[in-house]
């Protein structure tokens, strides 16, 4: 069952590139190659000429997580509670 709680971390909010809407925890992303994955969570960045990270697994389980930059999946890291403004 896909979770209804945003990707945030320290006042950072995981948002689909295009739309700027907030990614929720186990919502199915795709990447360039057409592969899904589920979203777990993330690492916002620690500085200006970071990306980040999002945590997915193909799977869906914890058991299997792995961590890409998110412009893999058209995501990006919005700053703020209200990241999309």
């Amino acid at each position: 069952m896909r979770e209804t709680t945003p990707v945030a971390v320290g006042g950072r909010c995981l948002l689909h590139a295009d739309t700027r809407a907030p990614v929720m925890v186990g919502e199915i992303v795709q990447n360039h190659r057409g592969e899904t994955y589920a979203v777990m969570g993330g690492t916002p960045p620690r500085h200006t000429a970071s990306s980040g990270r999002v945590d997915v697994a193909a799977d869906g389980t914890s058991a299997n997580v792995a961590d890409y930059y998110p412009h893999v999946f058209g995501l990006v890291w919005g700053s703020g509670p209200d990241s999309r403004a």
